[in-house]
């Protein structure tokens, strides 16, 4: 079997530096803050400390946080896509007695 100079087609090859399909983007990256509440009873309440969002009611938490951050998304492209500043509640809201808080990252 002789070699050959040409690369194996099928390998994935890599770009010349400074070609366009070597560069990276970057995506913007909005840090939402969440404070939880889990109920004993069953059920759990979620809201936005920083965006000014509708509360969200699930029988998980899981399921409370998806809510949250779907709402989030969709309120922070919209301001986005129409070049309106995100309305961006400051200082933030606190947390009450029985609430967890989580940081949730968003990409659009």
């Amino acid at each position: 079997m002789g070699t050959s100079s040409s690369p194996n087609p099928s390998l994935p090859q890599a770009s010349p530096e400074g070609s366009s399909s070597a560069r990276m983007t970057t995506a913007e990256v909005y840090n939402l803050t969440v404070f939880v509440q889990h109920f004993s009873e069953g059920g759990t309440l979620a809201r936005a400390a920083n965006l000014p969002l509708d509360r969200a009611q699930a029988a998980t938490v899981r399921d409370a946080l998806s809510q949250l951050v779907s709402a989030a998304k969709q309120l922070i492209a919209d301001h986005v896509s129409q070049d309106r500043p995100i309305p961006w509640t400051d200082p933030p809201s606190e947390a009450t007695d029985g609430e967890s808080r989580f940081m949730v990252p968003l990409h659009l």
